[in-house]
């Protein structure tokens, strides 16, 4: 892996964690470039990955701040669905409905409510082989969309967004008739080339819509 590489890697965590949080200026590339003991030039490639995926934004005269994460906006940024939804102005909740491994896969199945009614349903597949700590983590207080970006960094995703029928779990947990539509985002995220989570998150197609920002075109 590419030194620009492992730092890109290390911002994104601390902007996941809240180190870095929405708003907040970040070290110029001269204290970053001290601190990882690169030159310049590695911390302007890195922090220019970040801006093309939507982590940070320039602004003249401003700086260089941690952007507020637009829906899909990009293929690389992963936002939080807590915040996705306190940024809409309602309510989050959060409901673990069915958790169990099978070798060295977990598979957990939650509910993210938006003022107590169905607004995301997480379906994901972890690699416990890849993320052992995941095996221990209890998701009955914290959605694994919190937990993986709090603990796990990654290096790519892949995203495929659609419409679709209802599955079963959908139409029992997103309050769904058999016939009605779901926007349906499937995503893989990967360090390097070794596969981290598979997830497919799907919203009552009635109440959900994507906001796409130029600025991250």
């Amino acid at each position: 892996m590419h030194k620009y590489e492992k730092i890109r890697i290390e911002l994104t965590r601390r902007i996941n964690t809240q180190i870095w949080p929405v708003g907040a200026a970040i070290p110029h590339e001269d204290e970053l470039a001290a601190e990882f003991n690169v030159a310049r030039g590695t911390i302007r490639q890195a922090l220019s990955s970040l801006v093309d995926a939507g982590f940070l934004e320039k602004k003249r005269k401003a700086g260089t701040r941690v952007a507020y994460p637009k829906v899909h906006a990009s293929t690389l940024r992963i936002a939080l669905v807590r915040d996705e939804i306190e940024y809409k102005g309602h309510a989050y909740g959060y409901r673990l409905i069915e958790d169990r491994v099978r070798g060295s896969e977990r598979r957990v199945l939650c509910l993210h409510p938006a003022d107590g009614g169905p607004d995301q349903l997480e379906d994901r597949t972890i690699n416990l082989a890849s993320i052992p700590s995941a095996a221990s983590a209890n998701f009955e207080t914290i959605s694994p969309n919190e937990w993986l970006l709090q603990q796990q960094p990654y290096s790519s995703v892949k995203t495929r967004l659609s419409a679709a029928a209802p599955n079963q779990n959908e139409v029992a947990h997103l309050g769904l008739g058999v016939s009605e539509p779901v926007f349906v985002v499937q995503r893989e995220t990967y360090l390097e080339e070794v596969w981290l989570t598979r997830v497919r998150l799907s919203h009552p197609g009635h109440a959900y819509e994507i906001e796409m920002g130029s600025a991250f075109a």
